[in-house]
């Protein structure tokens, strides 16, 4: 008769490699679970790919401190879920604004590496079921 189905779990699909994401690393830091990982990048997604107009916004308003902590909290993330160049790039524009320079030249940069992050996921992480 056919083999007996496996839970979803084992079934998932490994994680492809990805441009520009530490698939492995962050998948270390999350016991090899790629279902998971799956469903926080797309998580990430939903909640982060707006976060440079955000920013804009709040630098636009002149609240710089408030930028600097959303993009001290973004980086965290980021780093967590493996997306190196994301990381990087908000914390080089968490630094220029917490030293008081114009970060404009740095949000676009910025800008920039998260839609390129977005789409690398898009196109690479089928999205989880739940």
């Amino acid at each position: 008769g056919p083999a007996p189905r496996r839970p979803s779990t084992a079934s998932a699909p490994p994680m492809p490699p990805l441009d520009s994401i530490d698939v492995a690393g962050a998948l270390k830091r999350m016991a090899g679970n790629a279902r998971l990982y799956r469903r926080l990048l797309w998580k990430w997604i939903d909640t982060e790919s707006d976060a440079a107009t955000r920013l804009r916004g709040k630098l636009e308003a002149s609240e710089q401190a408030a930028a600097a902590r959303d993009l001290h909290t973004l980086r965290g993330a980021a780093a967590n879920l493996g997306l190196t160049e994301v990381a990087a790039s908000a914390a080089r524009l968490e630094q220029a604004l917490n030293a008081g320079r114009d970060g404009t030249a740095l949000l676009a940069e910025f800008e920039t590496t998260l839609a390129r992050t977005r789409g690398v996921i898009a196109t690479g992480v089928t999205r989880a079921d739940d």
